[in-house]
């Protein structure tokens, strides 16, 4: 008899692992995805513009490690606090997390920026390689202030759920943030509607349900 109840709850808590982790699984895939693709592209530029993309990877795995460390920080610390009912607690993190995205975004910004002449030296790159790789580095890391936000906030938010209090915790106007984020959406999807008509030369009425 106990042996069955263990087995239950331990199908039980296998499903509600599975649940949690899935959409992990799932970003990880797809950032993987991403990679492959990326490698795929830069592959139709020649070899010498795979080798700059390939000689500043490693710090930019580093300097990406760390932002993700930040993020599984916070992920932690708000899915405790919210586990104990503590609200408080998790909306001093969550407003730490704006501090650490505007620190950790800036600094990994302007650090690679400075230092973008001399990773690919640094990494041994071939000298012909060394000014294409030096261009790509710099313009990696230009936007790393809106990738720290995007890792770091998007790990709160999955620690907390669809949650209004979290987000207003991070100074952050929930109203006005859903009123921006519907507005994206229909200038996408107003986007993609224009690209189609291009593509096709030809629009009408009934086209939108096959966009």
């Amino acid at each position: 008899m106990r042996m069955k109840r263990f087995r239950g709850e331990g199908w039980a808590l296998l499903g509600m692992i599975w649940a949690l982790a899935w959409p992990t699984m799932l970003e990880q895939l797809m950032s993987t995805a991403v990679q492959y693709v990326d490698a795929a592209m830069v592959g139709r530029l020649g070899a010498q513009a795979t080798a700059a993309v390939g000689a500043t990877t490693t710090v930019s795995w580093l300097i990406g490690s760390t932002v993700s460390a930040l993020g599984i920080g916070f992920l932690s610390f708000i899915a405790q606090a919210y586990g104990a009912d503590d609200r408080a607690r998790a909306a001093r993190t969550s407003s730490q997390a704006v501090l650490a995205v505007l620190f950790s975004g800036t600094l990994f910004t302007v650090i690679p920026l400075l230092l973008s002449r001399r990773v690919p030296v640094w990494m041994h790159a071939a000298p012909e390689i060394q000014q294409v790789a030096s261009q790509y580095f710099a313009i990696l890391y230009m936007p790393m202030l809106a990738r720290a936000a995007s890792t770091i906030f998007g790990t709160a938010l999955r620690a907390t759920g669809d949650n209004r209090g979290m987000v207003a915790a991070s100074s952050i106007n929930p109203a006005f943030t859903t009123l921006v984020g519907l507005c994206l959406a229909n200038a996408l999807v107003a986007l993609s509607g224009g690209l189609l008509a291009q593509y096709q030369r030809f629009s009408d009425s009934t086209i939108g349900p096959g966009m």
